[in-house]
């Protein structure tokens, strides 16, 4: 698992909040103006960061997110600015507000992704000192569990804990300690 960039979030966003896996941002925008409201922000900050965001604006005239958007499209012109803008504290302007709340929720994806590789790091440590004294072996490990070989190897070998999930890192650290 890498690092998510704020366009995929944006459109994994979406999409959990439209309850659609289309990756059209047509379709994407036209869910969020019906019924699935909660989606403009993510879907039109997606649009502006593919250079679309002016077709948005077309579609939402003469809504409540009208005067928001003209201001985001007039003070950002590239991804950077976008996220400037967006995470600027002194920029206290209501009109942004339900945008800078996408742009939080995204940063806390990424602690709560780094919280999540630091503690599985954690697990192959003990892990590692537990299958040493034991002579296990990761072949033993990813067979007994039927894990990926790939994945574990590079995971145990290598510390790449972007390799296996908090829950697979668990269940691997519970079979050491009980073999």
């Amino acid at each position: 698992m890498r690092k998510m960039s704020f366009e995929s979030y944006l459109l994994k966003y979406a999409q959990e909040l439209t309850g659609s896996k289309t990756t059209s941002l047509k379709k994407l925008l036209e869910l969020s103006l019906d019924g699935h409201s909660r989606a403009v922000e993510p879907v039109f900050l997606l649009h502006v960061l593919r250079g679309k965001g002016d077709l948005t604006l077309k579609q939402l005239e003469s809504t409540s997110f009208e005067e928001g958007i003209q201001y985001i499209l007039s003070k950002s012109t590239d991804e950077d600015s976008l996220l400037k803008l967006l995470a600027d504290k002194a920029e206290n302007n209501p009109l942004i507000e339900r945008y800078q709340k996408v742009l939080q929720a995204y940063s806390a994806s990424l602690v709560k992704l780094s919280v999540n590789r630091e503690a599985i790091s954690i697990m192959r440590e003990k892990m590692l000192s537990m299958m040493r004294r034991k002579g296990i072996s990761n072949y033993r490990v990813y067979t007994d569990l039927s894990l990926n070989p790939g994945n574990i190897n590079s995971f145990l070998k290598n510390n790449d804990t972007s390799k296996v999930s908090r829950k697979t890192a668990r269940k691997m650290l519970d079979y050491v300690q009980s073999a």
